[in-house]
């Protein structure tokens, strides 16, 4: 799973995460099953609401607009099954978000990297969608 671990306490905020690097599926795509740990994730009964639309996706992106801003720690969890019906370890992932805005950083590249004496990663660096210059 790859996304941001930390995010900006932005109302319109989105929690973005990538399973797209699973692997296994054969000749057939991969089936996606994303949930909110229920006794380790802030809000999770309104994360899996929201989280059950998007079952099948390997890809998922949330709004956190209408959560409260008390909302702080999200553990997602990612179960991965293959067209034979094989299901993955449970992987989990977890998101904080920050007392305050924060810029944003992607870089843009596999998530590991083997080199040799130097390394050049290509980034994407943005303020805050709620910052005030």
């Amino acid at each position: 799973v790859s996304g941001s671990q930390q995010i900006s306490a932005c109302p319109d905020e989105l929690l973005a995460l990538d399973g797209s690097a699973s692997s296994g599926g054969g000749i057939k795509p991969l089936i996606y099953a994303w949930r909110a740990d229920s006794t380790r994730s802030d809000f999770a009964d309104e994360l899996n609401a929201r989280l059950q639309l998007l079952d099948g996706e390997d890809a998922v992106s949330i709004a956190l607009g209408d959560l409260p801003y008390g909302a702080a720690q999200f553990v997602l969890l990612l179960e991965v099954k293959s067209f034979l019906g094989e299901f993955s370890g449970l992987v989990s992932f977890v998101v904080t978000r920050a007392g305050g805005v924060q810029p944003s950083l992607s870089i843009d590249g596999p998530r590991i990297a083997t080199t040799l004496s130097r390394t050049q990663l290509l980034g994407v660096a943005s303020l805050a969608a709620c910052w005030q210059a």
